[in-house]
């Protein structure tokens, strides 16, 4: 296996990011990628896709932060 995804539906708090991190060597660790949920409506927004119908919650306001 050369890479794992870590995705949520919601935000991955950094004790639980960095709590794996600890876990692992430095090695292993490169391997990780977390996604959380506005990593994933960014993959739509660059690849110019649309939303599916509830992706984004009127009440929330999309944090527009940058994949890269």
């Amino acid at each position: 296996m050369d890479h794992a995804f870590i995705m949520a539906g919601g935000e991955i708090a950094n004790a639980a990011r960095n709590w794996l991190g600890n876990a692992l060597d430095a090695a292993k660790r490169s391997q990780i990628i977390f996604m959380d949920r506005d990593d994933i409506l960014n993959q739509f927004v660059v690849g110019n896709l649309p939303l599916l119908v509830g992706a984004t919650q009127p009440d929330v306001p999309f944090s527009g932060r940058a994949l890269f």
